[in-house]
C-alpha cells in the first residue's frame, strides 16, 4: 500500500487482501509466478511509459476514492443508518 500510495508502479499476487487490489491500480501475478513472470512484469512497467502513465492515473482515482476522508465519509453514512 504504500508503494500504491506513493504512485510507484506495484505488482501483487492473488495472497490474501493484495488480490483484492484493482488493476490497474496495482499489476497482478499469479500467486505461483515463476521468476521468469516476475521479471517479464518488472520489465513491462520500466520499458512502456505509457504503462506507467496508466497506472499512475489508476493509483490516483484509487487513492482519491479510498482517502482518509472519504473513509470517514462512508463511516458516518453507515452509523446514520
Amino acid at each position: 500500500c504504500d508503494c500504491l500510495a506513493a504512485r510507484v508502479p506495484t505488482i501483487v499476487s492473488a495472497v490474501g487482501w493484495l488480490g483484492e487490489l484493482p488493476s490497474p491500480a496495482v499489476l497482478h501475478v499469479p500467486r505461483e509466478c515463476a521468476p521468469g513472470e516476475l521479471a517479464a512484469a518488472m520489465e513491462s512497467v520500466l520499458d512502456e511509459p505509457e504503462l506507467r502513465e496508466r497506472i499512475r492515473a489508476a493509483q490516483d482515482e484509487y487513492a482519491t476514492a479510498n482517502s482518509y476522508e472519504r473513509v470517514a465519509e462512508r463511516y458516518a453514512e453507515l452509523l446514520e443508518l
